[in-house]
């Protein structure tokens, strides 16, 4: 029987006495249950034809973590994950840099484990700037899966060029809005960074704003027009 085929049930049996490390994975799997029991260093691992491919991305991501403080384990999956990226046709399409690519994957890696690191920091330890990051993930259409309204601020303001005090603002604002499940995240995002640019006196049109927001100028008026009071209010005073 093969390790697929085992139930899942057994797995919870399996004393995992005998293991196997995956050099091209980079994991240690068990020979009888095929549990991953852990992550390995790639440059353990590397295989002499894929030590130049993989290590100097790996190398990079290392010394991100490093100097961000990041949990060791990232770095595997976050390499990982760049490997999968950089042999996604969308992705070749745009031909990003390679560390564009793995910037990209650190920021998603850390997002999937719930770690606290903004595009912005991002930006800061690998060098990266947020729009390119948002570049590729526009070719994954990942905002499309997005549900959440905050989700979408640090995309946004980063492609409208606003700065990380107008953008933590923001964000604090799109916190606060509720009751407004009916209409689509993006669009709620784009309501309120146009309002708040504009109570600022910023030079910020709609259109720019809808643009880079995804949203018709149309589907904007109306969502302007539905805002409750209240949150019409926060936008026009918390902050300014």
């Amino acid at each position: 029987m093969s390790r697929n085929s085992k139930q899942p049930g057994l797995r919870d049996e399996c004393s995992h006495s005998r293991s196997i490390d995956d050099p091209i994975e980079g994991t240690c799997v068990c020979v009888d249950c095929g549990l991953v029991l852990d992550q390995l260093y790639f440059e353990n691992y590397c295989l002499p034809s894929e030590r130049n491919e993989c290590s100097e991305i790996f190398f990079f991501i290392k010394d991100v973590c490093s100097n961000a403080c990041m949990p060791d384990n990232i770095i595997s999956y976050t390499h990982s994950y760049f490997k999968s990226l950089k042999n996604d046709s969308h992705v070749k399409e745009k031909k990003f840099a390679d560390k564009t690519i793995a910037s990209y994957a650190l920021y998603e890696t850390l997002s999937r484990h719930k770690l606290p690191y903004t595009a912005n920091e991002i930006e800061y330890f690998t060098g990266t700037p947020c729009k390119m990051l948002w570049k590729v993930e526009n070719c994954l259409h990942f905002s499309e899966m997005l549900n959440n309204p905050q989700d979408f601020v640090d995309r946004y303001c980063s492609s409208l060029d606003l700065d990380f005090y107008k953008t933590k603002i923001i964000k604090g604002i799109v916190g606060n809005m509720y009751g407004l499940g009916d209409i689509r995240p993006s669009c709620v995002v784009a309501a309120v960074i146009y309002l708040y640019c504009k109570e600022l006196g910023l030079q910020m049109p709609m259109k720019t704003v809808c643009e880079a927001c995804f949203v018709s100028t149309g589907n904007m008026y109306k969502i302007i027009r539905r805002l409750p009071q209240n949150i019409a209010n926060q936008i026009s005073l918390l902050y300014t």
